[in-house]
Order: structure tokens, then sequence, then C-alpha cells
């Protein structure tokens, strides 16, 4: 995905958006749990489509197999923990 054109941009992307999630996070805690939840969803997802594109989509190997193991767990935590939210009274 990086090492020349437009792939190259999305990794500095990516990079950025993690280093100033991770700082948000660190710096101002309450400021982060109360940030808007389209902020975390949009961010949280550009993020995943880029690690799962690097592992899963131009991968090879042991690295895809395994990429895809962790999505589809991660996926399945994300539906099964929605449902306990909503569930709850």
């Amino acid at each position: 995905m990086s090492g020349f054109g437009a792939g190259l941009f999305v990794s500095y992307a990516f990079t950025v958006a993690w280093a100033a999630d991770a700082a948000w996070w660190w710096l101002d805690r309450t400021g982060y749990d109360e940030r808007p939840v389209w902020l975390d969803r949009t961010l949280h997802g550009f993020l995943a489509f880029v690690v799962f594109n690097a592992t899963v989509v131009y991968e090879t190997g042991f690295i895809r197999w395994a990429g895809l193991v962790v999505f589809v767990a991660l996926g399945w935590l994300l539906l099964t923990r929605g449902r306990a939210v909503v569930a709850r009274p």
C-alpha cells in the first residue's frame, strides 16, 4: 500500500491519525471520552481499514490468515458488545 504514490500519503495519514488519537487519550482523557461518536467511529474505522488492507489484502501467507482471524474475532466482539449495550435497561 505504501512505497510510492497515494499509498505513501495514506501511510502518513495513518501515522498522524494514530499518534493524534493516542496523544489525545493520554493528555485529555475526559475530552477523549466525551468526543462525538461520529469522530470516534470515523477515526477508528479509518485505522481499521488501513490495518485490514495492510494485513489481509496486501500480505501473503501466515500474516494474511492471522490478520483475517483477528479481524473476524474483532468483528464478532464488536457485534456482541453492541447487542449487550443495547440490551441494558
